[in-house]
């Protein structure tokens, strides 16, 4: 793995975390960074505007956003990965099976997947002492042809204060 220092700050970047700056560079980028619940739309947009593929703009935006938000990538119905914003206090439940209230769960047994945020329950996606009146929004879309889900999610703004005496996707 080749590493390249940031200038200034003292740390090492990730070759994808270089390319990332490179096409998508702070500056330019944060002028796109809206409040609010982050969708595939917002994501979709900034993509097509910087000429780079969802993923990497949904890592990008996590890594920046204010926002308490998550992406899950999931593949075959297990949770394989997550990269989460500062604000997402929670974790979500890698190397398990997709739990059955989540619209993924859905998608892998069949269903179409809903096209904007929907209401699920956290303890669905998140691991420890979740309250079970608490949601998240779950907002997944598929990569063709190759048996993967991706998953921004966020937390019901409510969550925090009821359920958390913290994976939003």
């Amino acid at each position: 793995m080749i590493s390249v220092k940031q200038s200034g700050r003292g740390e090492k970047l990730h070759p994808n975390e270089f390319a990332a700056s490179l096409l998508m560079p702070r500056e330019i980028f944060f002028r796109f960074l809206k409040p609010g619940q982050p969708t595939m739309d917002k994501i979709s947009e900034i993509a097509k505007e910087f000429r780079t593929t969802l993923t990497a703009t949904a890592l990008r935006y996590i890594g920046f956003s204010k926002e308490p938000c998550a992406l899950v990538v999931s593949k075959d119905g297990l949770i394989k990965w997550y990269k989460k914003s500062g604000s997402f206090n929670f974790h979500v439940k890698v190397g398990g099976k997709l739990h059955p209230d989540t619209y993924a769960f859905d998608f892998f047994d069949g269903a179409d997947l809903p096209t904007q945020p929907e209401s699920v329950p956290a303890y669905a996606w998140l691991s420890g002492d979740i309250n079970e009146k608490s949601e998240i929004f779950e907002q997944s879309f598929a990569l063709g042809g190759y048996g993967f889900v991706k998953k921004l999610k966020q937390y019901f703004a409510g969550m925090k204060m009821r359920a958390m005496s913290q994976n939003l996707i």
